[in-house]
């Protein structure tokens, strides 16, 4: 009888969990499938332990190993998933012993863009101790046990309900109606999917995440996440939870917002390119690829020059942080410069904030700014206009800078943008003016300061809008002192700590410019990001410097609802120099 099913395990050394585990896969109720076991480089007794169990076992057994280096979980998956013969893969971890119908469950409900989700029961410490593959093989843990609901009762053992098996469809469906989320010991998909999101993503080599952000990635791609919870039952046994580090956190939300359906490095070795295309954005030219890499002498120099820069004391824009928070090619996608997909926003978030810009837009601005998704911006088609969050905040916050100096254009002006990022907001002012007569970008961020001067270029708008590097940017205010006419300050100085705030203050006072427009990401609330995490209201400095507020108002005016659940609301503040 070939297998139809594949149950792909991976272990690290704990024999003895994986010998309960198996012997619940001997009693299976659907018994067409193949085990692999894939070893994350335990010790020979894992492989004396296979070999002995391969002989008796009433199922095909596969067995794939790597050296120990560490937690490489994703990689030895992908080397199970290769080796696999069937096309319908089923996961379960080492430590999760399965119901006799867990096979059946998944196998029986499949179908080709689904992915289906289960839960575990936990066990006790107790009873993971002192439980037997005799007692797994009689079916003890099934049917509830006494001893297993007592210890659920004095908090011992948790997730019971898990436990309770349910026919019924659409009860099961009724229960748990709660968005899906996947779980690496109780999940499976057609092979044929697995690989469409080219596996699991090697990058992890930490505990914790890999699984979760292999379901952001067939959500990407357009896959069923479901539930089947109490069909596809099993039992976890107890162990000391583990630390996720820095490093999986970071990927995991990286996968979160990027909406990206492949990664790079998993069942195949995949291009920056291959990998751009995955996700619909326009590919990028070569020379372009090639330059926006994290070894370009442009950027190295950047990073030197800026190291020891008064305002390059960062509580939040660490070079660890940007690293694993800026991906250089695809600096547009929802990442720190600009929130895109992360809390409850979705595509009727995007058009209903439109409808409002289109509508708040005096200067007649909308209409002329284009999108064209390049470098991974996420968009949406409304209205029949390719919108993007970097349109339509920056429509927003032109048509609020003008309000704010009581004009109706902004040619004639010249500007200083702190804190510019990737030079998104002096990009769309000289797409909307192409009369205005500077815009200056400054950032105490290395890789900003690269991104700004490559994209300003890349669109057309240099040298009306230009990048200016931080240790030339004291110079470059003064020698155009009372000739600047407003700085602005988008969502950064909420990013930085108090000390950098005033650095910026003292240089924009002394450059004599008259006006400051500030958006924040506290929304009322002017404060800093310390490095210890406490915030600092900033108004008060401002007012130091001799700014006084003039100008506030919401950015969402006279719509309630878009300011409860538009698209990221906020606050516009506007601030002018008392002489």
């Amino acid at each position: 009888m070939l297998p139809r099913a594949s149950v792909l395990i991976a272990v690290y050394n704990a024999v003895r969990e994986l010998e309960l585990v198996l012997t619940g896969f001997c009693r299976q109720s659907f018994p067409e499938f193949e085990v692999i076991i894939a070893d994350d480089g335990s010790g020979p007794e894992m492989r004396a332990f296979f070999d002995s169990f391969s002989k008796r076992a009433p199922f095909p057994m596969k067995y794939v190993s790597q050296p120990d280096q560490g937690f490489r979980k994703s990689k030895i998956l992908n080397e199970s998933i290769r080796l696999s013969s069937t096309p319908y893969l089923v996961f379960i971890d080492a430590d999760c012993i399965p119901h006799r119908n867990y096979v059946r469950a998944h196998f029986d409900q499949q179908s080709p863009r689904a992915v289906l989700l289960g839960r575990r029961v936990n066990l006790s410490t107790a009873m993971s101790r002192t439980l037997t593959p005799e007692q797994v093989l009689s079916g003890h843990l099934e049917g509830l046990s006494p001893r297993l609901i007592l210890h659920a009762l004095v908090g011992r053992a948790g997730h019971l309900e898990e436990g309770l098996l349910i026919e019924n469809p659409t009860l099961r469906r009724w229960l748990h109606r709660a968005e899906p989320v996947l779980f690496g010991c109780n999940f499976s998909l057609p092979k044929a999917l697995m690989e469409e999101v080219n596996g699991f993503n090697e990058d992890f080599e930490g505990y914790w995440g890999e699984d979760t952000e292999l379901g952001y990635r067939l959500q990407a791609t357009g896959a069923d996440l479901r539930w089947i919870r109490h069909s596809a039952i099993q039992y976890h046994l107890y162990h000391a939870q583990r630390s996720k580090t820095e490093q999986t956190t970071s990927l995991l939300e990286r996968a979160r917002t990027s909406r990206i359906p492949v990664c790079m490095h998993g069942l195949r070795e995949l291009t920056s390119a291959e990998v751009q295309a995955a996700d619909g954005s326009p590919p990028l030219p070569q020379d372009v690829a090639d330059f926006l890499v994290a070894d370009n002498p442009q950027l190295l120099e950047l990073r030197k020059l800026y190291g020891a820069h008064p305002a390059s004391a960062h509580s939040l824009w660490s070079p660890s942080f940007v690293e694993s928070n800026v991906d250089l090619s695809r600096f547009r996608t929802d990442n720190a410069y600009i929130w895109q997909a992360r809390g409850p926003v979705k595509p009727q978030t995007y058009c209903a904030t439109a409808e409002h810009v289109k509508q708040a837009d005096r200067l007649g601005i909308f209409d002329r700014l284009t999108e064209d998704g390049m470098f991974a911006a996420q968009t949406f088609s409304c209205g029949g206009k390719k919108i993007s969050r970097d349109l339509l905040d920056s429509v927003l916050e032109i048509n609020a800078i003008c309000e704010f100096l009581r004009l109706q254009t902004l040619d004639a002006t010249r500007l200083l943008d702190i804190g510019a990022g990737y030079g998104r907001l002096a990009h769309r002012i000289v797409e909307a003016f192409p009369g205005v007569k500077e815009v200056l970008c400054a950032d105490a961020i290395p890789e900003s300061t690269f991104l700004s001067a490559f994209y300003l270029t890349f669109r057309g708008v240099d040298p009306k809008a230009t990048a200016v590097p931080l240790n030339e940017i004291e110079s470059a205010l003064l020698s155009r002192r009372r000739q600047i006419n407003i700085a602005t300050n988008i969502h950064s100085f909420s990013e930085c700590t108090l000390d950098s705030i005033r650095w910026w203050l003292n240089l924009i006072r002394r450059a004599e410019i008259p006006r400051i427009f500030i958006v924040p990401n506290f929304s009322k609330r002017l404060v800093s990001t310390e490095t210890d995490g406490t915030r600092k209201d900033f108004a008060r400095t401002l007012s130091e410097y001799g700014y006084r507020q003039v100008f506030k108002r919401a950015k969402f005016v006279n719509t309630p609802q878009l300011e409860k659940s538009g698209l990221y609301p906020t606050w516009y503040y506007g601030f002018e120099l008392q002489r």
